[in-house]
């Protein structure tokens, strides 16, 4: 439920996009534990790092034979929404020679304007 639906390309990538709203149940877990822990701005959600913890772990179990690791993760950049809305995630996984799998955990900003931005929001192994 975390993960989402998987989307389907002519890739070697592995991709998985859900909608990250206030009213997603996967989501509030995470975000009881951040606001018991003060990670808030007033007016907005900001997803913990657990939320992109639990996304990396969920991915690896779709697509690795067998227990993973988390073996690193990088956070460059914060997740924060208005409480009325939400934001579309992307979970992309690249399988590796090794066995092993690489992820990236990107947002997609979407203009009305312009193509969509996405911004990277976790990277890791």
């Amino acid at each position: 439920p975390l993960l989402g639906r998987r989307v389907r390309v002519p890739l070697v990538d592995v991709i998985y996009e859900t909608e990250f709203t206030a009213r997603k149940p996967a989501l509030l877990a995470a975000l009881a534990g951040a606001a018991k822990s003060g990670s808030s701005v007033p007016g907005e959600i900001v997803a913990p790092a657990t939320a992109f913890v639990e996304l990396a772990a969920a991915v690896a179990g779709e697509i690795l034979p067998g227990p993973a690791a988390l073996e690193l993760i990088e956070l460059p950049e914060s997740l924060s929404f208005a409480k009325d809305s939400g934001r579309a995630i992307q979970t992309i996984a690249t399988p590796e020679s090794d066995g092993r799998a690489s992820f990236r955990i990107a947002s997609r900003l979407d203009s009305e304007t312009a193509e969509p931005t996405f911004l990277t929001h976790a990277t890791g192994r």
